[in-house]
């Protein structure tokens, strides 16, 4: 089981990376009409397919699945954050500044505006996690791709699928779900929703578990001494809570839990 001690990282917005945001700005983009939001729809890309798992009015959680040696385009999103999370599977990632493998627990946290890629580098693919803050679908600018969607937006209907969505293993949480509503795949991980209403009940109800990751998707986390911890669409690991003598909340908390066994 992944112990906790995998690398969460951050990746800053680099010079180069305003440079080549500025000479997109003005660039035309066809932008193809969407649904009034994503639910029980899962959006097929060419280099797999992707679904919305959990959205709030802050965050939106999608799980991607990429096929083995497909990659992302080579894309930023100007006005939202982005955090990444390898569920399965080994990835190479892709930006400005640095190029890495990822493993099964490990973390990107992306601010806007950084030009990232991630290609699926195990035979079987990869899973992965993408929590954008704030959500919006159509804040995308691709810089590369090997698919010939330089000039194109974000899918539209006709990359849509609304049936047989077992095929894809659609699964949907509400803020509302709790521990015992679970989604996994194969047996290599574990996802659930914990929703605490109050300051208070998370500070009497809350469990860590060392071994988790955890994203912020209502609330915020800070340590007793009043030092933040975690924001909105942050993905923090459940060693580094356990380490924050104190840790509470300032009102309600939505959490989105890892369990990660590869």
């Amino acid at each position: 089981m992944n112990t906790g001690t995998k690398t969460i990282q951050r990746l800053h917005l680099s010079d180069i990376d305003r440079y080549h945001l500025d000479r997109q700005a003005n660039r035309a983009v066809a932008q193809e009409l969407q649904p009034d939001d994503y639910h029980n729809r899962v959006v097929l890309k060419p280099w797999g397919y992707e679904f919305l798992l959990f959205e709030n009015s802050s965050v939106a959680v999608w799980f991607l699945s990429i096929r083995p040696d497909h990659a992302t385009s080579m894309h930023c999103h100007p006005h939202k954050k982005t955090a990444l999370l390898l569920l399965s599977g080994k990835a190479f990632s892709s930006t400005f500044q640095k190029r890495q493998f990822l493993l099964p627990g490990e973390a990107l946290m992306i601010e806007k505006g950084v030009f990232h890629a991630t290609r699926a580098y195990s035979n079987q693919g990869i899973d992965l996690i993408e929590v954008e803050t704030p959500p919006n679908k159509l804040d995308l600018c691709r810089l590369e791709d090997q698919y010939g969607r330089l000039t194109c937006g974000y899918e539209g209907y006709a990359q849509m699928v609304t049936q047989e969505l077992s095929a894809f293993h659609y699964h949907r949480f509400a803020e509302d779900d709790h521990d015992s509503h679970l989604f996994t795949t194969d047996g290599k991980y574990a996802i659930r929703m914990a929703t605490f209403a109050s300051a208070d009940d998370f500070s009497s109800q809350f469990k860590i578990d060392p071994g988790a990751l955890y994203c912020l998707c209502t609330g915020s986390l800070r340590a007793g001494s009043g030092m933040p911890v975690c924001g909105v669409g942050d993905i923090e690991s459940g060693i580094r809570l356990a380490q924050c003598h104190g840790l509470q909340s300032d009102g309600p908390v939505v959490l989105m839990i890892f369990n990660i066994f590869g």
